[in-house]
């Protein structure tokens, strides 16, 4: 009992003390602002508030970026190669995104000419193509 007849003098103590620091609409009082050392702050209304709230520190650049790149290479021993590479990087705000391919590819002809004795002599061509792709997407978002 006496515990609790210590306790109840605190919490009046408490309320009272909290009623005195808020103005009639329930915001900070100025003196209440000034006493923690914060007397030039302007208290804004909610509506204000909803325009920043949850944004927070964005640090010096965007909070969103995205890279990807891609290489592509095709060989035929000695004879043919071909290869290429690409990428992008981008970065945004709120969304960063992109997409790449890289594509190589060769293509050779043969030719070869036959003859039978006695006949017409024949031309036959061949063709060897051969072709690679490589791509990707990549995508990053902030909230």
């Amino acid at each position: 009992m006496k515990k609790l007849l210590g306790f109840v003098p605190a919490l009046a103590l408490a309320v009272m003390m909290s009623a005195t620091a808020l103005a009639e609409d329930g915001a900070l009082s100025g003196a209440a602002l000034q006493e923690m050392g914060l007397g030039g702050m302007q208290v804004m209304s909610d509506r204000e508030a909803m325009d920043v709230r949850g944004k927070g520190f964005l640090g010096p650049g965007s909070n969103s970026l995205a890279f990807g790149g891609s290489f592509a290479a095709l060989s035929f021993g000695n004879i043919a190669n071909s290869g290429t590479i690409d990428g992008y990087l981008a970065d945004g705000d709120y969304m960063a995104g992109g997409s790449h391919l890289s594509e190589a590819g060769f293509s050779i002809s043969f030719t070869n000419e036959l003859e039978v004795k006695g006949a017409p002599a024949t031309k036959q061509t061949y063709t060897l193509t051969g072709r690679i792709y490589a791509g990707g997407q990549a995508m990053a978002t902030s909230l």
